[in-house]
């Protein structure tokens, strides 16, 4: 991790990710930002049910979880470019760390 950044802060969106002054893309938009919050809840919501539910799950999370995550979005039907949208925002999240 990065020094000098906080780290997410359970239930409240994903803490400095999603914020304006620390998103990795300062230019994005509000929905945008919305929006990732959103996949990284749902994200958050998944390794809480099949996973791990400790609170820093989604902090330490593995390849593997993440595979197991995209291959339930398949599953539901998601499209093809909500499921790459979504890996994006955990790619994003991840390097943000």
């Amino acid at each position: 991790m990065k020094k000098g950044r906080a780290l997410p802060e359970p239930g409240r969106g994903h803490g400095p990710f999603t914020s304006n002054r620390r998103f990795p893309k300062a230019d994005a938009a509000p929905r945008t930002r919305a929006a990732y919050a959103a996949e990284l809840a749902d994200f958050a919501a998944h390794l809480r049910q099949v996973a791990r539910p400790d609170g820093q799950a989604l902090l330490t999370a593995c390849p593997g979880e993440v595979q197991s995550y995209m291959a339930l979005l398949g599953a539901q039907g998601l499209a093809a470019r909500t499921s790459a949208r979504r890996l994006s925002c955990l790619r994003q999240f991840y390097r943000f760390l």
